[in-house]
């Protein structure tokens, strides 16, 4: 197999580029000794040309580009020389990825801004102008019909997330920077303070600046691998109300009936129980450490306390297959809840699989493919619809991960999140708060701490940060 490094004029553009150029080869960097490709532009008044030299082949792209803005035209010149490069390669191998150009995590949101320019539906655009599949532009107008009455935007809406990153083990494929309990139960009640203490602050600048809160939060980690005592005692400071309230429970084997009936008197509506598969073969290689009995009476309590449930899956987890997907697929349609994600194995620096050097086939797996395509076809006839997406690094098949809902069961925090039309303030060790200012064009983020016992250490100074960040100025 060919290999190609990228050199380019254009240095802003050259982690982008990487990207594309990784989505046809697993882990091709530019330190990978093989052929230069040579990238360029010339701009002349709106006229960009953009051109790409490989040995003695050379190759052009002509566009007329919005120059309006310093934001816009290098907007556009990104896209156009990812576009040449893009179709380059695509020619060149004969392949075609289904997201086609883009790299970005957010395809919907691309959608949304194409959604003004023509009365083409946004899916059609993403095909004919990104050389998108034609049924991931299918999705993505899915997507957007379903998101119709929860996406929103105004100055004043605002999300509240808490972060508790402690879990029971690590699962191989894990890359969240999270603690696993039993190591550091010293940690768990100044944590429990630290954050309380951030959560109370947190509420007062929601106040202080007229934000209205949209939704509730709280995510890890597994916020349920704590006591429902401590769970009690972090959540039991929220006093403002929203109408949507989420707690992680994920692992099966962090559930129980005292955790759930707490979450229940807090006002929790919303959980996750989290599968991943039914195979318990699958479950031990990826070391999951509960049984699939346990999934099943983790959701028969859930049931009893009338929560909306989500259940997460993971396609083409190592010794899983296609007819052992659908599998789990179908078992849990059978549980009928609220909520089914698929998501697709993305193996990120930091996990035991990525340090185990695992191959996840980023180019050419069909496997994957066919579980995705499977799974959406099974949700789509048990009555569930897309209503949000989102695409990862180094993911198996250079696919996506989407969430399906029933009708009005869909998650306001996960449009919100996904498509950033609104404001968060974080939470915890390794929160992110974002800003969003629609009519410029940006988002500001602060992010905190990944490390427990520096965010302990120094939880005054991060909440008298959050709050300048959240000082109201003019930009609003």
């Amino acid at each position: 197999m060919r290999k190609f490094f990228i050199t380019t004029t254009e240095q802003n553009f050259l982690n982008d580029l990487n990207e594309t150029l990784r989505s046809f080869y697993p882990y091709a960097t530019e330190d990978v000794l093989g052929e230069e490709i040579k990238l360029y532009q010339t701009l002349k008044g709106q006229e960009l040309l953009s051109v790409l030299e490989l040995g003695n082949n050379r190759f052009e792209r002509r566009d007329f580009i919005d120059t309006s803005s310093e934001i816009l035209t290098k907007r556009h010149k990104k896209r156009n020389m990812k576009l040449l490069l893009y179709k380059t390669l695509s020619d060149m191998l004969g392949v075609s990825l289904p997201w086609g150009s883009l790299t970005g995590i957010r395809p919907t949101k691309l959608g949304y801004e194409l959604k003004g320019e023509s009365s083409v539906s946004s899916g059609n655009m993403l095909v004919s102008n990104f050389y998108v599949s034609k049924e991931r532009g299918k999705l993505v107008d899915e997507i957007m019909n379903s998101q119709k009455g929860i996406y929103d935007y105004s100055h004043d809406g605002i999300d509240l997330y808490i972060n508790i990153p402690f879990c029971v083990s690590r699962c191989s494929y894990c890359s969240f920077v999270s603690a696993i309990l039993d190591q550091k139960k010293k940690l768990v009640s100044p944590y429990v303070q630290a954050i309380s203490k951030e959560i109370i602050s947190a509420q007062e600048i929601i106040q202080k600046n007229g934000y209205k809160l949209r939704s509730i939060y709280c995510g890890g980690g597994t916020p349920t691998s704590f006591s429902a005592e401590d769970l009690t005692e972090i959540l039991k400071n929220i006093h403002l109300k929203a109408d949507e309230f989420t707690v992680e429970c994920g692992r099966p084997d962090s559930i129980t009936e005292e955790k759930l009936s707490a979450l229940k008197s807090l006002g929790v509506n919303r959980i996750s129980i989290n599968p991943q598969t039914f195979n318990q073969e699958v479950l031990d290689e990826i070391g999951r450490k509960h049984s699939v009995d346990d999934i099943y009476k983790a959701f028969d309590l859930a049931k009893k306390y009338d929560f909306i449930i989500n259940m997460d899956l993971i396609a083409d987890l190592p010794k899983d297959t296609v007819e052992s997907f659908c599998d789990s697929v179908q078992r849990c349609i059978d549980l009928n809840p609220d909520n089914v994600t698929i998501h697709t194995l993305s193996i990120k620096r930091s996990s035991t699989m990525q340090a185990s050097n695992y191959d996840n086939k980023l180019y050419g797996n069909q496997h994957v493919a066919q579980m995705v395509k499977k799974g959406r076809e099974m949700l789509s006839s048990a009555g569930y619809n897309p209503y949000y997406l989102y695409r990862q690094k180094y993911t198996s098949g250079n696919l996506e991960n989407t969430g399906y809902a029933k009708t009005g069961k869909a998650c306001i925090y996960n449009v919100d999140v996904m498509e950033e039309t609104t404001s968060c303030i974080s939470c915890g060790a390794g929160g992110i708060s974002k800003r969003v200012y629609k009519d410029l064009g940006r988002i500001d983020r602060q992010s905190i701490v990944k490390n427990i016992e520096q965010y302990i250490r120094e939880i005054d100074q991060i909440i008298e940060k959050k709050g300048e960040f959240f000082l109201k100025n003019d930009l609003q």
